[in-house]
């Protein structure tokens, strides 16, 4: 999984999209998706991401909507 997520990163994408980006990632690699994420918005990149993970979203979300009951609802940074 780490290898997927520097896979993304090599070529310094406009914009990442991930999804459930933590899904299977071990314990080191979480300090590894916090940095590409990190890298990507120091160059400007966009990102976009669906994850189920709370604790993960976050510590790396600036934006969050959520899903509940079947309706879309925005949510300011936690709140």
């Amino acid at each position: 999984r780490r290898v997927a997520l520097a896979a993304a990163d090599h070529d310094e994408p406009a914009l990442l999209l991930l999804d459930e980006p933590s899904n299977g990632l071990d314990r080191e690699g979480l300090p590894a998706l916090h940095a590409l994420v990190a890298r990507a918005r120091a160059r400007g990149a966009g990102v976009r991401g669906a994850t189920h993970d709370t604790p993960l979203a976050r510590a790396i979300a600036t934006r969050a909507a959520t899903l509940a009951h079947g309706r879309l609802r925005r949510s300011p940074p936690w709140s």
